[in-house]
């Protein structure tokens, strides 16, 4: 058991989920600055227009508008269309929207990767199940299932499968997650703001056991 390698790689993950957490709640921040312009900016037509069908919700959200009219500033990659129908940003933008869903995804899966192809393998060096000795991978992931199986990280493993390779779908082994419990098979994998409350918050307490493993004597055990 190395004690002070706990700590490092607590401090470590700390970093990774703060870095993180924040790339995702500056994303939807984002998204609501972008929403609520363009609501304003609807409003202001109404309020211009009065009662008639052009200034009509229905009508604004089939005219175009672009990023520069957005931010007023030019963010567009020239090879890609600069005109957005209205009622388009509006969907993606407002909250729990596509664009909160695609980040979601996107967050799940940076977390897990982490996970998969750093930390866990450091987790179990440093709880000396594993050494330096040359294995092959099929050897190293029998030991890490037997002695580094966290019920959270197995959820979101399938998480991450069904995001990159069902298109999004849950598959039939959710009926078998423990943790994040919240999709059914065949069940679109829609991570909204609240259940990415969930998962940040699964994380810090996995980066807090972490650093008590680090803490000797300590009578934790490595679940």
């Amino acid at each position: 058991m190395n004690y002070n390698r706990f700590l490092e790689l607590s401090e470590e993950f700390g970093e990774f989920i703060v870095s993180l957490h924040t790339l995702y709640l500056d994303s939807v921040i984002g998204f609501n600055i972008l929403h609520q312009r363009l609501l304003d900016q609807q409003n202001q037509i109404k309020s211009i227009l009065g009662e008639c069908e052009e200034a009509s919700d229905e009508f604004q959200d089939m005219c175009f508008t672009y990023y520069k009219q957005l931010c007023g500033e030019e963010f567009n990659v020239e090879s890609t269309s600069p005109l957005m129908k209205q009622g388009e940003v509006k969907k993606r933008t407002a909250h729990n929207g596509t664009n909160y869903i695609l980040m979601g995804r996107l967050c799940v899966v940076q977390a897990y990767t982490y996970w998969e192809t750093y930390l866990r393998k450091e987790v179990g060096v440093a709880l000396g199940v594993l050494d330096s000795k040359v294995r092959t991978k099929e050897q190293e992931d029998v030991i890490l299932r037997k002695y580094v199986s966290i019920d959270f990280w197995g959820d979101m493993g399938q998480l991450r499968q069904a995001i990159l390779h069902h298109k999004g779908i849950a598959t039939p082994k959710f009926d078998k997650m423990k943790s994040l419990t919240w999709f059914k098979p065949g069940d679109p994998v829609n991570l909204d703001f609240d259940k990415m409350k969930v998962i940040f918050s699964q994380m810090a307490d996995f980066r807090n056991y972490l650093g008590v493993l680090s803490l000797p004597p300590s009578n934790a055990k490595f679940p």
